[in-house]
């Protein structure tokens, strides 16, 4: 009914088309009804709905017309292991109500049992007439639930962040990683990561492994609400410096990924540079450089591990990158704590500087671990760019 609301001002007709409204809910059941639910072990859920008609026909059965001669009353049966005929439960007992229409919660003490029940009329005489008859169900012993999906969608405050996550329990990571994304300044956390894995891959590895990890923890991040952009260089051009030797050929592909960056992007979009590992230091440092973006340097080994002592020309090129990559970097990223004993006691960097992130490339053996450990991963990754752009800031404007 669609009408000029100037008709409804008066207080005492608002109040009567209220009450007109008022009496058609709630809706009477249009049939009968008795359901028979197990919300969990202990307790089960009963909704009934029994018409005056048929409850005139069970208590007519025994010629009494009022409820002077007989209760109204729900019959609980245990009927575990039998065909049940009315007669042949292996206990029972009743619940007496008070309309013919309800629902009540039953508290359930027999486990492994299967339980049904009806409604009827109990009367003087001790006999019962049934008007209605419930389902079975089935109520289990408590243990642990055969269902393992742990799958859930994960709501920020204010509803600002929405997305689906593979796994509940990264949900306390999850409110850290939200809160300290509130607290940056930027309507959204842009981080250009730097990714030279081909320059030391075999040029028919195409499934290169740090490369497809790090896209599916990019995914990850988005949802989050950054906007990660991973730089990687062309694979046409790969194929032209394979024999060059192997520093030069990082630096060579690192120029070409810089020229690319400074082509099709605008450096004031991102909010930090990333790089993993010495290969892909020269070009994220170059570009943190020269447009005083901070720097996090993601560390999967170091030299100093991978020679075992056995140091050569190459070895101690790598090491001096490595040097002035963790020198550089506002924040480094390290698989495990030995890795960050050695950055903190071996190369200087302070303590509060190196953060431990999980190496799970090698240790992920099926998808449902790689999509907990990408959530997990994310979180980190995003939560320290966030960090660094503040703490960046400050830096600069102290230096300033």
């Amino acid at each position: 009914m669609i009408a000029d609301i100037d008709q409804y001002q008066d207080d005492t007709l608002l109040r009567e088309l209220c009450w007109e409204i008022g009496q058609r809910f709630p809706e009477t059941f249009s049939q009968e009804l008795f359901s028979l639910l197990a919300v969990y072990p202990h307790l089960g859920f009963l909704q009934w709905h029994v018409s005056q008609e048929t409850a005139a026909r069970a208590k007519a059965c025994k010629n009494v017309s009022s409820d002077n001669g007989c209760s109204l009353v729900i019959r609980v049966y245990d009927v575990t292991g039998v065909e049940f005929d009315g007669f042949n439960a292996n206990h029972q007992y009743d619940i007496h109500i008070q309309s013919l229409c309800g629902c009540y919660y039953l508290n359930v003490d027999r486990f492994e049992s299967t339980l049904m029940a009806e409604v009827g009329y109990l009367f003087s005489d001790g006999s019962f007439k049934p008007c209605i008859r419930s389902n079975v169900m089935y109520f289990d012993r408590p243990r642990k639930s055969s269902c393992f999906r742990t799958a859930g969608l994960y709501v920020s405050s204010a509803f600002r962040r929405v997305f689906p996550v593979e796994d509940v329990k990264c949900a306390p990571v999850f409110d850290g990683m939200n809160s300290i994304l509130e607290k940056a300044d930027v309507p959204q956390l842009g981080a250009a990561i730097f990714l030279n894995e081909s320059a030391v891959s075999d040029n028919n590895h195409k499934e290169r492994p740090v490369t497809r990890f790090l896209l599916s923890v990019i995914e990850k991040c988005r949802a989050m609400g950054a906007a990660p952009q991973v730089f990687t260089p062309d694979e046409n051009l790969i194929s032209k410096v394979s024999s060059y030797p192997l520093i030069k050929r990082a630096r060579f592909l690192s120029k070409e990924i810089a020229a690319h960056f400074e082509r099709n992007f605008k450096p004031s979009s991102f909010g930090c540079v990333q790089c993993h590992d010495w290969y892909s230091a020269p070009v994220a440092m170059n570009v943190s450089r020269k447009h005083g973006l901070p720097l996090i340097a993601v560390i999967h080994s170091l030299e100093i591990e991978r020679c075992c002592g056995q140091k050569s020309e190459i070895s101690e090129k790598i090491e001096r990158l490595e040097q002035k990559l963790i020198n550089a970097a506002c924040g480094v990223l390290v698989a495990g704590e030995s890795l960050r004993e050695i950055v903190i006691r071996g190369y200087g960097k302070p303590k509060e500087s190196v953060f431990i992130v999980p190496d799970t490339l090698t240790a992920v053996s099926d998808s449902n671990t790689l999509l907990r450990t990408i959530e997990c991963i994310a979180a980190m990754y995003i939560s320290r760019w966030a960090g660094a752009v503040l703490s960046k800031k400050e830096t600069i404007n102290n230096g300033r």
